[in-house]
């Protein structure tokens, strides 16, 4: 029996992925930026990507096969078995996610079973929600940022604002008031 839905997917845009990317802990080629890459890359839900182990990755096939996903429970470190009956599947690799997992690979491969790991604690992530709230904070948006450029803005502007209380067209030309 085939299940439909209307859900409609509203995949990031390359310059979105770009911007979360680079406001990631270690920048756009560190190990948080990675684990955004992969997903973004195979479309893998967060408690799959979590529990995928380097025994399921097919180096030479270049994919790598889904069978477990970790626990949404406190502790979460318990596998589970699939969301759906589809959840059992093979994915092959993007070119990025590709790219991803090998930088990954000199990260935790000697370090663990998993693939995947909470980089500030170089230790597997607990569960979804320890997941989540890494990243409650829009990392695109950030309001502290926002106004520090708003306050930077205005400075210069003070700064640009001529003795009559104007502003010229371009700053450094000095004040020439005409009648």
């Amino acid at each position: 029996e085939r299940v439909t839905s209307d859900f409609e997917a509203d995949p990031f845009a390359f310059v979105e992925m770009q911007a979360i990317f680079g406001a990631c802990d270690g920048g756009p080629a560190g190990e948080e930026a990675d684990y955004w890459r992969f997903a973004f890359g195979t479309g893998l839900r967060p408690s799959e990507q979590m529990a995928l182990t380097w025994a399921r990755v097919d180096w030479v096939q270049q994919r790598f096969r889904v069978e477990v996903a970790r626990g949404t429970g406190p502790e979460g470190s318990a596998t589970k078995g699939p969301k759906t009956k589809a959840g059992k599947r093979d994915v092959d690799f993007t070119a990025g996610a590709w790219e991803a997992l090998q930088r990954q690979q000199a990260r935790t491969r000697l370090a663990g079973d998993l693939v995947w790991r909470d980089p500030r604690y170089e230790k597997p992530w607990r569960n979804e929600e320890a997941l989540r709230k890494r990243f409650e904070r829009n990392p695109v948006f950030d309001e502290g940022e926002v106004k520090d450029m708003v306050r930077a803005g205005l400075d210069r502007l003070v700064q640009m604002q001529l003795g009559d209380g104007g502003w010229g067209w371009f700053s450094g030309f000095g004040e020439h008031s005409f009648p």
